[in-house]
């Protein structure tokens, strides 16, 4: 059952003004800057709609921007939102921009050929079993964090969500380190790793922390 977006964001809609949004996204780069290395890949996935049908443009090619673009990279959805209305497209993909400080990014890249077009079907529904209104499936993940990074090293998402991105790296064999607002997408995360790998410690607040829905991962 897909859990209602705004119900789980209850107390923070993302209702921002253009500037505010430009803002907050230029300050939430530059604390991912904080952390990186010269050629720390960074991607950043978009998607526009009817009324912010630029601003993503306007701000990954900021001045502002720590990042600069190096590569952009098209996530073909395989479905889309058949949208009937005069003056907007339907869209069945959505843009990655592949960004660093420095000149050049790591890449897993040596004679295989990377293209700038993922197929990653998103027909199964599959990102949305877990309540979330604007996930994504494993896949999408696993291509970038398999691509860019190494065996073992630290990835970092600032907008967890419910745990994708951090269920691809543990897959990777890679560690995640992810922030949530949301509680309850917090307790989501714990419950969908526990049922990936039954054997993670789970810490709350520095103590040790039993899901109260673990009986039902068994």
């Amino acid at each position: 059952k897909r859990t209602d977006f705004k119900e789980m964001y209850n107390s923070d809609f993302d209702n921002m003004s253009k500037a505010e949004y430009f803002d907050f996204i230029i300050s939430a780069l530059h604390n991912i800057s904080i952390n990186c290395e010269q050629d720390t890949p960074v991607l950043w996935n978009v998607m526009y709609n009817a009324k912010s049908r630029d601003d993503y443009g306007k701000i990954v090619f900021s001045d502002k921007n720590p990042f600069s673009v190096k590569e952009t990279i098209i996530w073909d959805k395989g479905v889309g939102m058949n949208i009937c209305s005069t003056g907007i497209l339907s869209r069945s993909c959505e843009l990655i921009f592949l960004m660093s400080i420095g000149e050049k990014y790591y890449t897993n890249q040596s004679n295989d050929v990377y293209w700038n077009v993922w197929r990653i079907s998103n027909k199964s529904g599959e990102n949305m079993s877990n309540g979330h209104g604007a996930s994504f499936p494993v896949g999408l993940p696993f291509e970038g964090i398999s691509k860019f990074s190494k065996i073992g090293a630290v990835v970092y998402e600032p907008f967890t969500g419910s745990g994708t991105t951090m269920v691809a790296a543990h897959q990777l064999n890679r560690k995640c380190y992810g922030m949530e607002l949301s509680e309850k997408y917090c307790q989501i995360i714990i419950d969908r790793m526990l049922k990936l790998d039954p054997n993670l410690e789970i810490k709350k607040n520095g103590q040790p922390y039993k899901s109260p829905n673990v009986a039902d991962l068994a």
